[in-house]
């Protein structure tokens, strides 16, 4: 019934604001696959907890798309929500926004929150909807309305990637960068991806659970870098680090401003895909925007000699982990109660004992006999 009690809610503030379905996707500010507690508004909204999904509340129906790692685990948790289960992958299950189109009428009024959407998305959405005079605002968050007790915003401390572990500095990536925006015919850069982010500034943190990630914002010119963060993460020493290496560190809200405050000479690259609508939105509307994939993309992708080394370490490091699990697993079945938790925890212990061993990559998927059927299956 909770569900059902905040499909109500919602849909109070839908009729409140005069409108006729609202979006909240699995994102947050910075497009992320997987995000922090506080950007779960989908999961809060409808119940399901898989890591992918749109759900899209009408003011009379709901529906929750999702891909086919989800099927079992989205039917089981929708069940007595009001919210219908839509399989994506289906060639016959309409997009939600053929849906929409279908479901309401011309002139209606749909919304989300444009800091969880690409500015793609969102573009593509106003074309498609457009053709049934359907307008589309960008700029409420419902759910944040509504989500009284919501997590606080990540504000976990922020570390250096050391140099013998990423091979150059930031600074020399800071120049490839350049190099690279140039090409493109542009004088700024605005970087939103988080671990494209990390990499760039050779710094790590703990905001997304076994991403070891920092949610800030990024926006490269020639001259200088603009960090965009939560000042309470950055340590005076990391503080002064930056600041020798040419990067201003700024507070989160503020890249808003950057933005707008661009000028006309200006010609700014991006990532359509990868920067979110709202801040797309706030570009000072005279600056010229290069649309283009983000460079650090490929920079990332080509390992230099030392992190080629580091992935030969790390992947001996955890196949000796492996190897200690499967020696245990095999002595101690049969002699003592071994389930999925018991497992997972032990694998983990194995990967712990090595001194450099920060955190496992992602939740181990411990499965045993019908659960192994379940794609991303949690214990």
């Amino acid at each position: 019934m909770e569900i059902a009690n905040r499909l109500t809610k919602l849909r109070e503030l839908m009729e409140k604001h005069q409108l006729h379905a609202y979006i909240v996707p699995s994102s947050d500010p910075h497009l992320s696959e997987y995000v922090a507690e506080h950007y779960k508004s989908r999961q809060w909204i409808s119940g399901f907890t898989g890591s992918a999904g749109t759900a899209v509340i009408t003011l009379k129906d709901a529906g929750l798309w999702t891909d086919g790692r989800y099927y079992i685990q989205a039917e089981k948790q929708l069940q007595n929500t009001g919210i219908t289960l839509f399989r994506g992958a289906d060639p016959k299950t309409p997009s939600y926004t053929q849906w929409l189109k279908d479901k309401l009428p011309e002139g209606s009024t749909i919304a989300f929150d444009g800091r969880v959407f690409s500015a793609r998305e969102v573009k593509k959405m106003q074309v498609e909807f457009d053709k049934k005079n359907i307008k589309v605002q960008l700029e409420l968050d419902l759910i944040g309305e509504l989500w009284t007790d919501r997590p606080p915003v990540p504000a976990e401390k922020v570390f250096v990637h050391e140099l013998k572990y990423a091979g150059l500095s930031r600074k020399e990536k800071l120049q490839q960068l350049r190099e690279k925006i140039q090409e493109k015919d542009a004088n700024v850069h605005l970087l939103s991806v988080l671990d494209d982010l990390a990499w760039l500034l050779n710094i790590r943190g703990n905001d997304v659970p076994h991403n070891p990630v920092t949610i800030a914002h990024l926006l490269i010119t020639q001259e200088t870098c603009y960090l965009c963060i939560d000042k309470g993460k950055i340590s005076p020493e990391m503080k002064s680090e930056l600041i020798e290496d040419g990067i201003q560190i700024k507070d989160y809200q503020e890249i808003e401003t950057l933005l707008q405050e661009l000028q006309p000479e200006d010609r700014i690259l991006l990532d359509p895909s990868q920067v979110n609508a709202r801040l797309y939105y706030k570009i000072n509307p005279q600056t010229t925007i290069i649309e283009d994939k983000n460079p650090t993309l490929l920079l990332k992708a080509v390992k230099n000699s030392v992190e080629l080394e580091n992935m030969k370490k790390v992947n001996i490091y955890d196949g000796v982990a492996m190897v200690k699990f499967t020696k245990w697993l095999k002595e101690n079945v049969g002699k003592e109660e071994i389930t999925e938790l018991t497992a997972e925890d032990t694998l983990e212990k194995f990967r712990r004992q090595h001194e450099e061993c920060v955190d496992i990559s992602f939740d181990t998927i411990s499965a045993y006999k019908d659960h192994a059927a379940m794609m991303h299956y949690k214990a």
